[in-house]
């Protein structure tokens, strides 16, 4: 299986220095943790504080978190398992 690694600009420096920006990255990073973790409250929680507060600050982030918000939703409906690596494979575009 070929696996396509997918990269996000977070902005430039002057934007990743601002006190909400920061705080942004962070819920991102703690939202992707408990998803790879297989922690689907706590994912799906995350992804909505996440989805929120883009919409708050206008970083039209919205959609990447609706995105979420729906793979976590099939990870409820059928878990992948125990050997699951944390990659959510697309079966299409």
């Amino acid at each position: 299986m070929d696996v396509e690694r997918i990269f996000a600009l977070r902005g430039d420096s002057d934007l990743a220095a601002e006190p909400r920006f920061r705080e942004m990255a962070e819920l991102n990073d703690a939202m992707l943790a408990a998803y790879r973790s297989g922690d689907w409250e706590a994912a799906g929680n995350l992804a909505v504080r996440c989805r929120d507060f883009s919409r708050t600050e206008k970083f039209g982030l919205e959609g990447f978190y609706e995105m979420y918000l729906g793979r976590i939703e099939e990870r409820k409906a059928a878990p992948p398992g125990e050997d699951w690596d944390g990659v959510y494979s697309a079966t299409e575009k």
